[in-house]
Parts: C-alpha cells; sequence; structure tokens
C-alpha cells in the first residue's frame, strides 16, 4: 500500500498527516525525523511490524509550506528518481557492453553505441572477468 503525507509547517515543527489512513499524524523538528516518526505512526495505526514500516511506501505532498520548501522538496525527488534511473542504466549498460563485446564487437564500437569511452568498457569488461 501506498501511503499519501500532507506535510504542514506550524512554527518550526514540521507536522504530517497521513491521509489514507485515518489517525496517523505525528510531528517533528526536522524532515529526517519526520520520516521515522511517520514511519511509526503508520506502524502503530497499521498494526505493521518494524520491517513492514521501513519498506512502506510513502509519498510526501508539500502543498501546505512555503513555495521554496515545495520547488526543493519536488527537486530532490527529482533527484531520487533520477539517481534510480543512473543505476538502471548502468546495470542495462553494463549487461549490453558485455554481450556486445562476447559477440565479436569493438570496445571502440561498444563505446559508440553505449555513449562510453573505450576505458569503461575496458573497465567493465576486465571486471567481468576477474569476478
Amino acid at each position: 500500500m501506498k501511503y499519501i503525507v500532507e506535510i504542514s509547517l506550524e512554527g518550526v515543527t514540521w507536522v504530517a498527516s497521513v491521509t489514507n489512513l485515518e489517525g496517523a499524524h505525528t510531528f517533528a523538528r526536522s524532515l529526517v525525523s519526520l520520516d521515522r516518526h511517520v514511519r511509526d505512526a503508520i506502524a502503530v495505526v497499521a498494526d505493521l511490524d518494524d520491517e513492514a514500516a521501513a519498506a512502506a511506501e510513502i509519498e510526501y505532498r508539500y502543498d501546505r509550506v512555503p513555495t521554496v520548501v515545495k520547488i526543493a522538496a519536488e527537486l530532490g525527488a527529482e533527484r531520487a528518481a533520477n539517481e534510480v534511473r543512473m543505476k538502471r542504466l548502468q546495470a542495462e549498460a553494463t549487461e549490453h557492453a558485455r554481450e556486445l563485446t562476447a559477440a565479436g564487437y569493438s570496445v571502440r564500437d561498444v563505446a559508440g553505441l553505449l555513449q562510453m569511452s573505450p576505458g569503461r568498457v575496458s573497465q567493465i569488461m576486465n571486471h567481468a572477468l576477474s569476478a
């Protein structure tokens, strides 16, 4: 289940309400602490164990905060999504580099296809040989 959490700022206190889980509300002085508190509140209200609460999918919404906070949160979410995307792209490029070189394509051709340096392709291949 994906939990939707609305964040607001009251003075110096961050307040969170889980909109799709009645009774799950909490607060904290920092956003890092707030995430932990939100997960604890979800665990208590939804009767989840600690492991399930830690793995819960949470979507934070910053609609009731200053614009600069909302924009920063959007940038942070975009950066996190890009990091996940980059890891996936790196894994796929590594897999394809190995397949292409095994099929007899030159390191330079593989580098051109995957838009990476020939040195990086060589590193991938050397790592595959040593693994």
